[in-house]
């Protein structure tokens, strides 16, 4: 429970990022330290916030951000590991700037991701070829670099065009 709580915590602070800039960023890191505090009380059964907890938190960021695996690679996710065993000192210290740095580094592939689409989609796509596309890939392990990011957003584009051309017949 007390991860969920965490977790969901450092989703509304990194939804914020839109709406206010990371300078007033204050109000929500204490907001972050309180209820990892009250979280943190004897009634909850869980006595401490520790790395464990940290670690988990790590994991269950990047799964909430991206169930599907389709824009974070192993090496995005070995980029932020420094943070893995941190989250549980800097939410004490309302220190959320691990949940900016995911969310901004996730819009950016997001949009990274429709210029990739877009450009596929205009040099005309062809579906000559046996291939196959798992929309579904929260069980698989997260691409490893960015080439194979590449490979699974071409067979997306592709299985989300041939879904939409057919739905227009």
């Amino acid at each position: 429970m007390l991860k969920k709580i965490l977790f969901v915590t450092l989703v509304i602070s990194s939804c914020y990022n839109n709406a206010i800039s990371q300078e007033n960023t204050k109000d929500i890191g204490i907001i972050a330290r309180i209820t990892a505090n009250i979280f943190a009380k004897d009634h909850f059964k869980l006595n401490i916030i520790d790395d464990q907890v940290s670690s988990l938190l790590f994991d269950e960021y990047f799964k909430t951000l991206d169930p599907s695996k389709n824009y974070f690679t192993q090496e995005d996710i070995e980029k932020f590991s420094d943070y893995r065993f941190k989250l549980d000192d800097q939410i004490k210290k309302s220190d959320i700037n691990f949940a900016f740095e995911v969310y901004s580094y996730f819009v950016n592939r997001v949009e990274l991701y429709n210029k990739f689409a877009n450009k596929l989609i205009d040099s005309s796509v062809k579906f000559d070829t046996d291939e196959e596309f798992r929309p579904d890939r929260s069980k698989l392990p997260y691409p490893k670099n960015y080439e194979e990011l590449q490979n699974v957003w071409i067979a997306k584009t592709k299985n989300d065009l041939l879904y939409y051309r057919l739905a227009q017949r």
